[in-house]
């Protein structure tokens, strides 16, 4: 498979979502390669392999090539817990994985869906 091909499937995985069981090592399998670089080499990696250094990817850990945030928090669509309203602490009380930022609030805990 060419790499263009390669990371226009990538790109969509990012926008779309990847399919159950779809992880980083799906993009290594078609061509793309990567080294385990830290900080202490001086060189900044790219631990999700979708082509962002991490120093300014905003969802490090999931490949994200458009690097999408409609909310704007600085957190990448696809790694945010509330795309709607802007929330860069992704905080979550309730742990039900949907942030607090777009939950109804009463007394101290978070509960349905805004």
């Amino acid at each position: 498979m060419n790499k263009s091909l390669a990371a226009g499937i990538v790109f969509a995985m990012s926008v779309f979502g990847a399919p159950t069981g779809a992880t980083t090592s799906f993009a290594h399998g078609i061509g793309f390669e990567r080294e385990a670089l830290s900080d202490a080499d001086g060189i900044v990696g790219d631990l999700d392999g979708d082509g962002v250094t991490d120093d300014v990817d905003n969802c490090p850990a999931t490949p994200n090539i458009a690097q999408l945030d409609r909310d704007r928090d600085g957190v990448g669509d696809l790694c945010d817990n509330c795309v709607k309203k802007p929330n860069a602490d992704q905080g979550d009380v309730d742990q039900d994985g949907v942030g607090d930022a777009c939950q109804r609030k009463h007394g101290h805990q978070t509960t349905e869906p805004l």
